[in-house]
């Protein structure tokens, strides 16, 4: 897929979560709890969501494929459950085979190499061989030169064929089925992990705090079938532990913004409620303004006006006439209204965040880390603060509040999450000598 800008990227990843609610009551929280891929929704959005002047301006340079229906996405996904290997477009862009090719087409594999073992054996160039091999290797997967062209292992070029068919009937009885045992576990290794990664870890729905829950529970099931899998099937299970703790952080950050987000949202509110009661109560005519409104027979708002119009015309000539008491009483009511209170000092400039690296942070590679990957978010939020809060004095504070919290979610992991070995560190045993 082509790149995008990141504005750009940013309005098509609303528009698609949009879609993606709307459509299969999904969210991107719930997609990565549940482990689903997200990449047959994603190319299917792109092909046949987007308008053709949306393609246009978001992918001007890009060859679009065929249009992805329904009907081709769930043949893919019984394709994948039949133990398919291929993504969506992968699969589409190799002429969409079916399980059973694509199982016919690796044990063939298999048995090609020890047939091209022994013509090597035999003079065959090792080089030549090998070029062979990935030519049908291609042609059987529908890549390179054949791509969107499969071919099944009946249309590979007749002596390819028959060399191999003549070999196995050849050897052994005996080697024929340890070749094809071999090719059996191989097939069976390959629907063991598409099975893993199309099951593992477990749907979940509901609020954010049962999300989390259940991803727990996951990651508890994944760690206690990964003591006891088999080597080939470990790499996709760690990385789905890996990609379940990063779930589950991005669900804890974003459900923790979202709670500061409210409280600060009701906070400016109920500034803004302060602030305007205070502007109106400056606005309201003081007790000098009601004395003096009193004594000359007018109302107080009228005084109140009176009062600021002589404190910025003193030597017009509308005031000459007034007698001392009258300027006397008038400039006390001007001074209790008008006062400006001092001269005006400038605010000193917001406090900005300094780089994760400055801040010298101390302790083991895991945790550095772990605190790494929160720094950004921590920085967001204090920049999000008004500017009279944004000092050294709060963002030092700030930070050490939010490293406590942090670190409190860090050691709640077990010691293999956090890359520990707890038996190395453990006392040793003193024992009684006799």
């Amino acid at each position: 897929m082509p790149e995008l800008k990141s504005a750009d990227l940013e309005k098509l990843y609303e528009h698609f979560w949009a879609w993606m609610r709307d459509t299969y009551k999904l969210g991107f929280g719930e997609m990565k709890i549940s482990g689903m891929d997200m990449t047959p929704y994603w190319e299917y959005f792109l092909a046949n969501r987007l308008t053709p002047m949306e393609k246009v301006r978001y992918f001007p340079d890009f060859d679009w494929p065929e249009e992805i229906t329904e009907e081709k996405q769930a043949a893919w996904q019984k394709y994948k459950a039949a133990g398919g290997f291929f993504s969506l477009k992968d699969w589409i862009e190799r002429g969409a085979p079916t399980s059973i090719n694509e199982k016919a087409a690796t044990a063939f594999v298999r048995k090609m190499r020890y047939w091209l073992d022994y013509l090597v054996s035999r003079g065959m160039d090792k080089t030549e061989a090998e070029v062979l091999a990935q030519d049908v290797i291609d042609s059987l997967r529908g890549q390179g030169k054949y791509k969107g062209k499969p071919k099944t292992v009946f249309e590979l070029e007749r002596w390819i064929y028959t060399g191999v068919q003549d070999y196995m009937a050849g050897i052994p009885i005996a080697a024929q089925k340890r070749i094809e045992k071999e090719a059996l576990v191989a097939q069976q290794e390959a629907q063991v992990i598409a099975k893993q990664r199309m099951e593992l870890p477990f749907y979940a729905k509901g609020m954010t705090a049962d999300q989390i829950k259940t991803g727990y529970q996951a990651i508890r099931g994944l760690e206690e079938q990964l003591s006891v899998s088999p080597e080939y099937l470990r790499p996709t299970i760690k990385r789905q532990i890996g990609a379940l703790q990063e779930s589950i952080s991005q669900l804890r950050e974003s459900e923790r913004l979202r709670a500061r987000t409210a409280t600060e949202a009701e906070e400016q509110t109920s500034q803004k409620i302060r602030i305007r009661a205070e502007e109106e109560a400056r606005l309201e005519p003081k007790s000098a303004s009601y004395k003096f409104a009193e004594k000359y027979g007018m109302s107080p708002e009228v005084a109140q006006r009176t009062a600021a119009d002589y404190y910025y015309n003193m030597e017009s000539e509308r005031f000459a006439h007034l007698t001392p008491e009258e300027k006397r009483d008038i400039s006390r009511v001007a001074m209790s209204e008008m006062s400006p209170g001092g001269e005006r000092v400038e605010p000193a400039p917001p406090f900005e965040p300094p780089e994760f690296r400055a801040i010298g942070e101390i302790g083991p590679p895991a945790w550095k880390s772990w605190f790494a990957r929160h720094y950004p978010t921590i920085s967001r939020e204090f920049r999000g603060r008004t500017t009279e809060e944004r000092t050294e004095g709060t963002w030092a504070s700030f930070l050490e509040k939010e490293r406590s919290r942090i670190r409190e979610e860090f050691m709640k992991q077990s010691p293999y999450q956090r890359r520990e070995r707890p038996g190395v560190f453990a006392p040793k045993i003193r024992t009684v000598q006799f």
